[in-house]
């Protein structure tokens, strides 16, 4: 039954469109009626066979100044001889003379007998054939030499060049002739002489022909993909090839063709690639069809059944779609299908050397969708009229109140939504102003104009819209909040016939609203506010407190041991307690204070407009008794005991997030000092607190007074024991604490933004000490730095290593980075595009600490490391476990299979030494050889440059 129903809905006249354009494309296909613009199309596409010409051709070309020196043409046919000899002399392929040798020349016989026996004894001469106009009724007899020059020739091929209506050579016949005789176009003679099977090459179009018929004809027509304007053959000036012995060793192996090329010697040919001042000779033609050949680049015309199933296809497919199933999309599928069209013919060019025209479909496709856009419109206007009856109909189904007037105010019409939301019915309020319907409450409303001041608006052709909601008051004393929009109705004149209100009720929406404001400020569980609200509460304090001189109060609570009753009991067990203690929470409390919940099971009490401070402690001692009494809940009793921290406005703080912080550092004091307790923040800093300011600003001032130093460990050679590296560790020399260590102090630093310039100092303090060890010969060594997460943050790390370089004067090999497996892991796609800008810059990459993260092995594989560094913690064990011995071989034979030298860190003993000598591992670093040391111990370690026996 579906395609009974589709064909019932087909109309015959869009059948028979289709038809009609259907035989038109197949019409203008057949007989090539649009190849103008097709062959524009063609010459475009050439571009998409970029390629570099034969050099395997050569063109003996008989220019300028060949004339100069041997004279006008014609030249005497023993030069002709002479070339020829010349060119069999230094074993060229094979030779095309594209020069007209018709006749004897009775006033130079010798000539003739000379050039006759050069040929001969070549043997791989071909000479031209080519029509020649003769007669009032200009026949194409065919031009060909004199009998003794046509039985000394290899062969024969025809130069007809075919011009394009607009005088563009495209395209040439492989085989043409007259009155049966054939011959095959010069390039292909000249490529049978080595491949003597001609008939491969033998494809294309078949032309139609006429027995016996007089005029000249082509067979197998092929386009000739042209090289570029700016790709020219080798040529080589006809004299130049006489008198100089190397040009014609030059043209050993080559194939050769000779003719003319100079202007006004030969005419000259327009091609798609070359036109205006570049113009090809004739000799150029055949050179270029010559090397399409060799390569087997001919283009040939798409088989006709081919080419007109696929013009079919391209114009039926979008026209049947749009015609029956989709008109509203012509546009589109008219664009797709012109844009498909191109493509396929550029696809079909490019890798298949096939043309097809696109432009009959191109341009029936166009024709097509302007008459379907005819017929569309016409079809509309003559639904407009019915659309106009259906749109009462539509006004009746929407859920809008809608009501229309007269210009004056005077109701037309209502829809059911309207008459619901009015009380009134249409049959009631027609011929009524609108302003005796619409009552509103002017109380609730914030604008309490009425509607004759909106129609008298409308009318003065301004539009109307109400931006907050106005209440409505209906006969049956309903209330709605709506939002009212009017507008004007004008005839083709401009002239106002009518006016439009379209009531929008807003009642369950403003519900709603309320409902999510509601959600977004309290807490679901509890119902108190949450952090939001008690924000906005906190700030609203504090404005008060200023204006009034008085002082509030935070107390943060947190329940002890909650976490014992979730995971013991449960969530929704908690969930009770949360609630109960809510619910104690507000029992009592002053209509000025605030209880909330700041999260889990903590919660903030705001005490609001408080005499003095003296006050704020029996509250906390009744908050904490009212807490304390047990909780019954699923046939248990628990005891929930709480702690409270407090703060007080402007003592502890002057904004919210100073006073709640100090709050929750107070409740933490209490936490520390047995819980079920209050203590106040003034009396409860933290010690630790201090102590790490003191540390912050001693770091700073350390920085600026010089106090850091860099310490170096050797990394040795394990086979030659020659010091080959270092790594660079940072110490603190304290005025009170003595020498720190960065384990005390570099997690601070990156804490407070310290790190950089710390990292900056320590980067330039290590090429400034390479530059002065390289100044004094002493071997060159690759010193590491260590690089911590917080460094990779800043984008200019790459540019701050490059510039201590550059002002050091220190080679990029010289200095190498060390990262850990969990800095990478914090951020892998930004660390490791910043190490590969580090790696480019010449500086070396190592992971340390390897093998105790959690780096995947396709991690390592991509990013640019050259080194593994073993950790400590797998050397200290190597002689108690012997799986610290797996992972240390492991580790080795990993790095040394992806190319990386491998590097024991922490080796102390003469055992660790002896097993890592034995597993080839590269470098050792540890106390075996040296401690760290400084600078100055660095300096007499490499002067010995061999370390015979450990430090």
């Amino acid at each position: 039954m579906k395609w009974f129903s589709i064909i019932y809905r087909v109309d015959i006249y869009k059948c028979l469109w289709l038809g009609c354009l259907l035989c038109l494309a197949l019409f203008l296909q057949q007989y090539d009626t649009l190849k103008q613009w097709d062959n524009q199309l063609y010459d475009r596409g050439l571009a998409l066979f970029s390629r570099d010409i034969s050099r395997d051709i050569v063109i003996v070309a008989i220019d300028k100044n060949s004339v100069k020196k041997l004279g006008r043409l014609p030249w005497s046919r023993r030069q002709h001889a002479q070339l020829i000899n010349y060119l069999s002399a230094v074993g060229v392929k094979a030779i095309g003379l594209d020069l007209v040798f018709d006749k004897p020349n009775p006033k130079d016989m010798i000539g003739d007998r000379k050039l006759i026996q050069a040929i001969h004894n070549n043997g791989r001469v071909i000479l031209p054939v080519f029509p020649e106009i003769s007669g009032a009724k200009k026949t194409l007899p065919t031009a060909l030499p004199w009998p003794e020059l046509v039985s000394a020739a290899a062969g024969f091929g025809h130069v007809d060049v075919e011009l394009d209506n607009d005088g563009v050579v495209r395209s040439t016949c492989l085989q043409a002739g007259v009155k049966g005789s054939y011959w095959p176009s010069f390039a292909l003679a000249l490529l049978s002489i080595n491949e003597p099977n001609k008939q491969r090459f033998l494809k294309g179009d078949h032309p139609p022909k006429i027995e016996n018929c007089p005029c000249w004809q082509g067979d197998f027509r092929i386009e000739i993909p042209f090289a570029s304007a700016n790709q020219h053959f080798k040529q080589v000036s006809y004299v130049d090839v006489l008198t100089n012995a190397e040009v014609r060793d030059s043209l050993r192996g080559k194939i050769v063709v000779v003719g003319a090329t100079a202007s006004g010697l030969t005419q000259m040919f327009k091609t798609p690639l070359h036109k205006n001042a570049s113009l090809l000779s004739g000799v150029e033609i055949n050179a270029h069809v010559l090397d399409v050949l060799i390569n087997n680049l001919s283009i040939q015309k798409l088989p006709r059944l081919a080419a007109m199933w696929l013009t079919l296809s391209l114009l039926a497919i979008p026209i049947i779609y749009y015609s029956f199933f989709c008109p509203q999309r012509s546009l589109h599928s008219s664009l797709f299908f012109c844009l498909l069209t191109v493509i396929i013919s550029g696809v079909l060019l490019k890798q298949f050397h096939l043309w097809y025209g696109p432009v009959p479909v191109l341009v029936l496709l166009t024709i097509n969708h302007l008459l379907w856009r005819w017929q569309r419109l016409d079809c509309f206007a003559k639904m407009l009229f019915s659309e106009r009856q259906l749109a009462k109909a539509a006004l009746h189904c929407i859920g809008d109140a809608v009501i229309t007037t007269s210009c004056k105010g005077f109701i037309e019409y209502m829809n059911p939504a309207a008459e619901l939301l009015t009380g009134y019915t249409l049959r009631l309020a027609s011929g009524s102003h609108i302003d005796s319907i619409l009552r509103f409450n002017h109380q609730n409303t914030n604008n309490s104009s009425d509607l004759d001041s909106i129609t008298h608006g409308l009318v003065s052709e301004q539009s109307f819209q109400t931006a907050m909601p106005w209440f409505l008051i209906n006969p049956r004393g309903e209330e709605y909040a709506i939002q009212i929009k009017g507008t004007l109705i004008k005839n083709d004149n401009k002239h106002v016939t009518g006016m439009v209100f379209a009531l929008n009720d807003l009642t369950n929406t403003l519900h709603i609203s309320s409902q999510l404001a509601h959600l977004a400020t309290h807490d679901a569980l509890t119902g108190l506010p949450n952090r939001i609200l008690l924000q906005e509460s906190i700030a609203n304090a504090i404005l008060a407190a200023n204006r009034n001189g008085t002082c509030f109060a935070l107390l943060f609570i947190d329940l002890d041991g909650f976490k014992k009753i979730n995971d013991g009991m449960g969530h929704v067990i908690g969930d009770l307690v949360l609630k109960e203690m809510a619910t104690r929470l507000c029992a009592d409390m002053r209509q000025l204070d605030t209880a909330a919940r700041w999260g889990g099971d903590e919660f903030v009490v705001l005490l609001n407009h408080l005499p003095n401070e003296d006050t704020i402690s029996p509250i906390a001692n009744k908050l904490l008794q009212r807490l304390a009494p047990p909780y019954f809940f699923a046939g248990q009793q628990l005891y929930v005991t709480s702690s409270i921290g407090i703060s007080i406005f402007p003592k502890d703080g002057l904004t919210s997030e100073a006073l709640l912080t100090q709050a929750d550092t107070a409740m933490y004091r209490v936490k520390e000092k047995g819980k079920n307790n209050y203590s106040f923040y003034a009396n409860g800093l933290n010690e630790s607190a201090k102590k790490r300011l003191t540390l912050e600003k001693e770091m700073y001032d350390a920085l600026d007074a010089g106090h850091f130093e860099v310490f170096y460990q050797p990394q040795v050679d394990i086979k030659t024991h020659r010091i080959v590296g270092a790594e660079a560790l940072l110490r603190w020399h304290h005025p009170q604490k003595g020498l720190l260590l960065p384990s005390k102090f570099i997690s601070l630093a990156e804490d407070i933004g310290l790190i950089n310039p710390i990292g900056d100092w320590l980067l330039n303090a290590v090429c400034s000490q390479q530059h002065s060890w390289q100044q004094t010969n002493l071997p060159v060594i690759n010193v590491a730095i260590n690089l911590s997460h917080k460094q990779f943050l800043h984008n200019d790390l790459c540019r701050r290593i490059d510039q201590a370089l550059i002002k050091h004067h220190l080679q990029a090999n010289s200095l190498k980075v060390e990262i850990t497996e969990n800095v990478m892991i914090k951020d892998i796609d930004r660390i490791a595009q910043i190490l590969c800008d580090i790696k480019a810059l010449g500086v070396s990459i190592a992971i340390d600490d390897f093998g105790i993260g959690y780096f995947s092995l396709n991690t390592l594989k991509n990013l640019p490391i050259d080194q593994l560094k073993i950790d400590k913690s797998f050397v200290a064990q190597l002689s108690q476990d012997s799986d610290a011995a797996n992972i240390i071989q492991t580790i080795i034979v990993l790095g040394h299979n992806m190319h990386m030298n491998v590097v024991a860190k922490g080796v102390e003993t003469l055992d660790q030494f002896n097993q890592l000598n034995r597993w080839h591992c590269d470098l050792i670093q540890g106390y075996y050889f040296s401690r760290p040391v400084t600078a100055m111990v660095m300096t007499d370690l490499l002067a010995k440059k061999v370390l015979s026996h450990p430090v």
